[in-house]
């Protein structure tokens, strides 16, 4: 992967036999620093991430929960879209009710919640996401 600041690196994951998937990222900078950072993702019973621990140094220092809703989410009927890894920024199936960041200490230090408003079919047509700041946000989907 390379990001839009010209930092490069890659991901290996390994899918655990406890139903977890383990990865180690490796990254070089622009400073030219090697980082290496580990994690662990668990999924839930629809193949959605539910939580995502990331280590450096074997220490943990960032932990991100989600939970979910049981309707359709806006990229369901995409073909291939299920196949992407680690849709967590708004989910592959279902869509995301919560969302929690925890810092080092297991403190959390950001997240949001949702609400929505479905059409007839289970998709949204709304959402309302309300973050741990106080900050509302209103989205309208349009199909």
């Amino acid at each position: 992967m390379i990001t839009k600041y010209g930092d490069s690196g890659k991901r290996v994951y390994v899918y655990n036999s406890d139903a977890t998937i383990s990865f180690t990222e490796s990254s070089v900078a622009l400073t030219d620093q090697n980082t290496t950072k580990t994690g662990k993702i668990w999924l839930n019973e629809e193949g959605e991430v539910s939580k995502i621990e990331e280590y450096k140094d074997n220490v943990l220092f960032s932990k991100r929960e989600y939970t979910y809703d049981d309707k359709n989410n806006i990229s369901r009927n995409i073909i291939g879209y299920n196949k992407l890894f680690l849709i967590d920024v708004l989910g592959i199936t279902h869509n995301i009710l919560t969302y929690k960041r925890y810092d080092s200490n297991n403190v959390l230090n950001s997240g949001y919640s949702n609400k929505y408003t479905y059409n007839s079919d289970n998709y949204p047509v709304s959402r309302v996401e309300t973050s741990n700041s106080g900050s509302v946000y209103t989205i309208e989907y349009l199909y």
